[in-house]
């Protein structure tokens, strides 16, 4: 898992990592198995690569910036304890390589099966779950919580339309430094 990893921070793509793994299970050096940890590294890397898109807005002290970095700080916990939780369980850990193999076997039977199972999984299934729920109360109990810096900004943003910004005396700002 820390190859996976390290390889994804270096290059700051999952998908160089990945795209280097298939070949390999493709050529039978390592079993899908095998090479589930590294895929489970790549997905943390991606992760530190949001974290560090996140720190770099972050570090301007704006209520954007910050919650960028909220963002991809519950993107990464979220990586790494779902990988602490569900990867020790050896069943568990054997379900998307499982899948992976039968997708495998459905999609080589040619061009069309191919075509139709990405149609299917990218875009009919999803939308189809969008539609079927589009009436449901799903955010019933749920109140978002807005850091104080956002709401602020969206205050000012209403009590000042038209995005000139005040100077701490009330005059407009010039944007020359005095």
């Amino acid at each position: 898992m820390l190859f996976g990893l390290l390889i994804t921070i270096a290059v700051q793509s999952s998908s160089i990592t990945t795209s280097v793994l298939v070949p390999i299970l493709a050529l039978g050096v390592v079993a899908a198995l095998q090479a589930l940890p590294y895929f489970l590294g790549a997905n943390i890397g991606t992760s530190t690569t949001a974290l560090l898109a996140g720190l770099s807005l972050a570090s301007g002290g704006n209520a954007e910036g910050t919650a960028s970095l909220m963002v991809a700080m519950v993107h990464m916990i979220f990586d790494i304890f779902a990988i602490i939780l569900l990867f020790p369980i050896p069943k568990v850990r054997k379900i998307p390589v499982w899948l992976a193999e039968r997708s495998g076997e459905f999609v080589t039977k040619g061009r069309v099966v191919a075509i139709a199972y990405i149609a299917a999984v990218f875009y009919l299934i999803p939308f189809a779950g969008i539609w079927l729920t589009r009436d449901w109360d799903v955010a019933q109990f749920y109140e978002p919580t807005v850091p104080q810096e956002v709401e602020q900004l969206q205050q000012e943003k209403v009590q000042n339309p038209n995005g000139a910004k005040q100077e701490q005396n009330g005059a407009p700002a010039t944007g020359s430094k005095e």
